[in-house]
């Protein structure tokens, strides 16, 4: 094996793939292929084969568990186990924990960018024109909030729906 813990049909030497896919498979492979790793891959994968299998007929490279060891500030209890699960030392990790939140900011001082829907020619409303060749107007987060919510045919726009409405009105 090239690996010392292979965990892939990549990782394994040419050898041992050829080895795998005859003896142990049964895989369609010429002995004219017997070096070309990837028709020995392509070779595996039509037969089937997946990694999980090379590992069952070979435990001896199923990667060890590895060992808890808690930091110098964590407690660890042992805990007995639950009935019906295997009886290994479980581990229960006290560690303080620390959630750090960040609450959304209103930035009730940058405009939004507001579109009519409408079919009005002209509608008016809280000191801003919006017509039917000029439906975009930057606003105040207040008025934004007004206008979406109490007239009908307003949505929030997108600044590159703007840039291409004023493109093809050109």
């Amino acid at each position: 094996m090239s690996k010392e813990n292979p965990t892939s049909f990549e990782d394994l030497e040419t050898k041992e793939l050829y080895r795998s896919a005859v003896e142990d498979f049964a895989a369609a492979v010429d002995e004219a292929d017997k070096g070309k790793k990837k028709v020995l891959l392509a070779a595996l994968v039509e037969a089937g084969v997946e990694w999980s299998d090379y590992v069952a007929q070979h435990p001896e490279v199923v990667p060890e568990k590895p060992v808890y060891q808690p930091t110098p500030n964590q407690t660890v209890e042992t805990v007995e186990p639950l009935e019906g699960f295997p009886e290994e030392e479980v581990a229960v990790v006290q560690a303080p924990v620390q959630v750090q939140v960040q609450q959304p900011i209103a930035q009730n001082d940058q405009p939004y960018l507001i579109r009519m829907t409408r079919d009005n020619l002209v509608f008016e409303t809280r000191g801003y024109r919006f017509t039917k060749d000029h439906p975009y107007a930057l606003v105040s987060a207040k008025d934004a909030q007004f206008i979406l919510s109490k007239e009908d045919g307003f949505r929030q726009a997108f600044p590159a729906e703007l840039d291409e409405f004023y493109e093809r009105a050109k």
